[in-house]
């Protein structure tokens, strides 16, 4: 019985449908992201989406330190995850961990990586030594203890802030499944001395790591500086320094994220800052003119939609001359009354503007926060 119950148990790996295909995505973040997670990366690339990935990507291959200020709300969480699951099976990074600004979310954005790797047809097709385990464990961790192939236990492990990839070897078509390691941690969670199976990171991803608090605090400016200085410079084996890249979005002129993005104050973090905005529209007259209308709405107008044919009539030269980032963020939902919530990403992004003020864009959209004004404190620290 127990002989039988062990045959059950153990999984016969298939060929990969698509060999041409695995072997493409291998070599192209781009495609491997577009090809096996196209629910997730469903719209075209911006230009700088591509240039976080190819820095991740260099971070693992050339080592080094790479902060990028991004917009807010443009997936750089997803982005991170996922070209760290290329970076694994690629062999570039054989242990990405990816830190966050607290411990529950970092453990939620694992589970959507787990999630994606048990449901995603396309990638089990291709990667079956990876894909075939993950599926066979379903929601029961507890099954990687007993999973076998050909009689040798996979050794797959799946936890709550960390997940090891099954080790499978004498595939006659080159296994990638090697017992890669992605942990993910908050900036608040026990980050120093991360060791799995005696196997320390690779490279670590630092992911939008400080929140509203953080970023206004001089005492915890300086307690995560010293985390990214000490805790997670200190990640690597002995004799690796661990490459880290910063993902983030600047709040402030003195939080974490501006510093690390000025060459002027840390220069060896290669810092680059993507604004949304580009370059504005030529006619910014119309442009507050649209503005004013919407932030003044009449009562019997609660969706400002006078505002809406306002620009709706005069689209082609309001927008003229704008050069934004990414021209698919906008609302593709409809009003009530027919017409779309939003006509563009310009639209968009002067909606935001008009409704929660043209600072907050500036700082959390274009990352180029005005100069703090107002009464200059009383010089107490927190000491």
């Amino acid at each position: 019985m127990a002989a039988k119950r062990a045959k059950a148990r153990d999984l016969t790996i298939p060929k990969p449908v698509n060999p041409e295909r695995r072997a493409a995505c291998l070599s192209d973040v781009e495609l491997f992201l577009t090809s096996y997670f196209g629910s997730v990366f469903y719209e075209p690339f911006t230009d700088d989406r591509r240039e976080m990935m190819r820095d991740i990507v260099a971070a693992a291959m050339y080592g080094g330190d790479q902060s990028i200020a991004g917009p807010r709300g443009e997936g750089k969480t997803r982005l991170a995850l996922y070209v760290a699951l290329f970076l694994m099976l690629s062999g570039l990074s054989r242990f990405p961990i990816v830190i966050g600004k607290s411990q529950s979310k970092a453990q939620n954005e694992l589970k959507t990586i787990k999630d994606k790797l048990q449901q995603s047809k396309d990638f089990r097709d291709d990667f079956p030594e990876i894909g075939y385990p993950f599926q066979a464990v379903g929601g029961w961790s507890s099954r990687g203890r007993m999973q076998t192939v050909a009689g040798e236990h996979t050794n797959i492990e799946i936890a709550a802030d960390h997940i090891i990839f099954p080790t499978i070897r004498g595939l006659p078509w080159g296994s990638v499944a090697q017992g890669q390691i992605i942990a993910c941690l908050g900036i608040d969670g026990p980050i120093r001395g991360t060791n799995y199976r005696d196997e320390r990171p690779t490279i670590a991803i630092i992911d939008d790591m400080e929140d509203r608090e953080a970023a206004a605090s001089d005492a915890i400016i300086e307690k995560n500086e010293e985390i990214l200085e000490q805790d997670i410079a200190g990640l690597g084996a002995s004799s690796e320094r661990i490459s880290r890249v910063m993902l983030c979005t600047i709040q402030n002129r003195k939080c974490i994220a501006y510093k690390y993005t000025d060459p002027a104050q840390k220069p060896s973090w290669r810092g680059k800052r993507f604004r949304k905005m580009i370059k504005p529209p030529d006619r910014m007259d119309l442009v507050e003119q649209y503005i004013e209308l919407r932030k003044n709405r009449k009562d019997d107008d609660p969706d400002a939609r006078e505002a809406f044919r306002l620009w709706k009539d005069n689209q082609d030269a309001i927008e003229a001359g704008a050069v934004i980032s990414n021209p698919y963020s906008y609302s593709k939902k409809t009003h009530a009354d027919g017409e779309p919530l939003e006509l563009s990403a310009v639209h968009a992004y002067y909606n935001r503007v008009a409704d929660v003020g043209a600072k907050a864009v500036a700082t959390e959209i274009d990352n180029d926060p005005p100069e703090d004004v107002g009464p200059v404190g009383s010089g107490l620290t927190a000491e």
